[in-house]
């Protein structure tokens, strides 16, 4: 993956979550303010959790960084069935300067590699998501949400 990683550097340089990042992690997800939740919820933001996602085998974890500064997440979990799930969140001071764009451009190239198709869920009050990660709504979910699928 780092071959992936590497063709994305620029402003902003893209890295996989280790050991050594996690409390940088926990403390991008602690400055974030709390409607920066609304729409993304897919697990726990303290550092015992994010411990145990870097950990998991399941889970392609990666951050965005401005300098040494976490500006971004973003993750694709991997599962058994040949597909992925798409999840990401960009530090609420950096949105508007292609980080969600630059985040979609590096998972499709992953799940490119791995040849796996990958989806998610978007609500519909969250259009600039849709927009700037490239989906395509598959259906809407009785909760209101659309799930989408990704350029992969």
């Amino acid at each position: 993956m780092d071959g992936v990683l590497a063709g994305h550097c620029g402003v902003y340089s893209v890295e996989s979550l280790n050991a050594d990042s996690i409390t940088q992690l926990r403390d991008f997800f602690n400055r974030q303010p709390e409607e920066a939740f609304i729409f993304f919820k897919p697990h726990g933001f303290d550092e015992k959790t994010i411990r145990k996602i870097q950990k998991s085998k399941s889970f392609l974890t990666y951050i965005v960084k401005e300098n040494k500064e976490v500006v971004g997440y973003f993750f694709l979990r991997c599962y058994f069935i040949g597909k992925a799930f798409r999840g990401y969140m960009v530090d609420h001071q950096h949105r508007n300067k292609g980080i969600s764009k630059l985040t979609a451009k590096v998972m499709t190239d992953i799940t490119k590699l791995l040849d796996i198709p990958s989806y998610g869920t978007i609500s519909p009050d969250n259009m600039a998501s849709m927009k700037s990660q490239n989906a395509k709504i598959i259906k809407q979910l009785k909760n209101g949400d659309y799930y989408v699928s990704y350029d992969s």
